[in-house]
């Protein structure tokens, strides 16, 4: 009886399985990192006063840095100024930066053919146009005038008159986009000198129509530091701006901010 006890014993004991050991430590799945891509900045913000619209050499090189914005007159530019990452304007502007660079209104006259060919009459319109009182029509903060003597306006119309044009002239006038324009054809006129006006996009252009003799006379907006040749200076308009810091700023031939990040 014993061994028969014994015996089932045993083969209970056999038949039950043996539990599987679990490991020390199981074992960690390494999570990966997301991978994160540069974020490119916000483009630059470029605003210009209303006293500029129109009057900016070079806009592709400053639309190819920044969007552009146009700011109006009303109001305060220095707080519409903080809306973008620069603002530029004609002017004076208290707590702005000067560029180092003043754009001057000049006119060139074509003396090669009639009216100007005579040297009177080439400075009768010469001394037709009275800078100061068109930059102070102008209300440009800083804006100055560069010529002195002023012919008056009874002379003027005898000079005509001696020089065989007593019911005055009509001549071809070409422009570059220049504030005052109107207010040089308006003193021009009451000389006895009609004016044509012929619009140009560019300095290069209405230059290059007045040595084609299409014109009789230019009114062009330049570089106080690089003039043309035979250019009688008129008027200067000095240019400002406001920049947030770290910009890279360099000008157009007339003066006006291009910027770009480091």
């Amino acid at each position: 009886m014993r061994y028969l006890v014994l015996c089932a014993f045993l083969l209970v004991a056999a038949c039950t399985p043996t539990a599987t050991p679990y490991p020390a430590s199981l074992p960690t799945t390494a999570t990966p990192t997301p991978q994160t891509f540069p974020t490119a900045p916000p483009p630059l913000r470029y605003g210009i006063g209303a006293n500029a619209v129109g009057y900016i050499d070079d806009m592709a090189s400053i639309e190819a840095q920044a969007v552009v914005s146009y700011l109006p007159d009303s109001g305060n530019l220095t707080a519409l100024g903080e809306q973008v990452d620069i603002i530029v304007a004609f002017g004076d502007w208290g707590g702005w930066e000067r560029s180092p660079i003043t754009p001057i209104v000049g006119i060139v006259i074509n003396q090669q053919i009639a009216p100007f060919n005579n040297p009177e009459l080439a400075s009768l319109l010469t001394h037709a146009i009275d800078g100061w009182a068109i930059a102070e029509q102008l209300a440009i903060a800083g804006a100055f005038g560069l010529t002195n003597e002023i012919a008056s306006v009874r002379d003027a119309r005898v000079q005509l008159a001696n020089n065989g044009w007593p019911d005055g002239i009509t001549i071809t006038l070409g422009h570059s986009p220049a504030p005052g324009i109107e207010q040089i054809v308006e003193q021009i006129s009451t000389y006895g000198i009609e004016v044509q006006l012929q619009a140009f996009s560019s300095v290069n252009m209405a230059l290059e129509a007045l040595e084609n003799d299409r014109l009789q006379a230019a009114v062009i907006m330049y570089d106080d530091l690089q003039a043309p040749q035979d250019v009688i200076p008129l008027y200067g308009l000095p240019i400002s701006y406001k920049a947030v810091e770290n910009l890279n700023i360099s000008f157009t031939p007339n003066g006006w901010p291009i910027i770009s990040r480091p």
